[in-house]
């Protein structure tokens, strides 16, 4: 359903979980970018493992202490792919059959 442009994007939202609330947060919010045309191939989300790189910017932010959890779909060849993780910034590799 999409090629190379549309690949790896997220349609959904990111929640940080705060203790005095959830912030519900939109995938370019995310980033810090203003459209997903300045996004790195290597950022997109294939699995979602890749949902670290991807809120790198989060996760990486030492003084944020919220978990960080994202509901949506992602854009594969085959159309949109439902992925849900708890712990973005924490989350681990799949096992057994591969799939996220």
């Amino acid at each position: 359903m999409f090629s190379a442009a549309g690949l790896g994007l997220p349609k959904g939202h990111f929640t940080l979980h705060r203790v005095n609330g959830p912030v519900i947060m939109s995938p370019l919010e995310v980033l810090g970018l203003p459209s997903y045309l300045a996004l790195p191939l290597e950022r997109r989300i294939y699995q979602a493992t890749d949902l670290r790189a991807f809120a790198e910017r989060i996760c990486d932010d030492t003084r944020e202490k919220a978990r960080l959890s994202f509901e949506g779909s992602i854009a594969t060849f085959d159309g949109w792919r439902a992925l849900a993780v708890d712990d973005v910034c924490n989350v681990s590799a799949p096992t057994g059959n591969g799939r996220p």
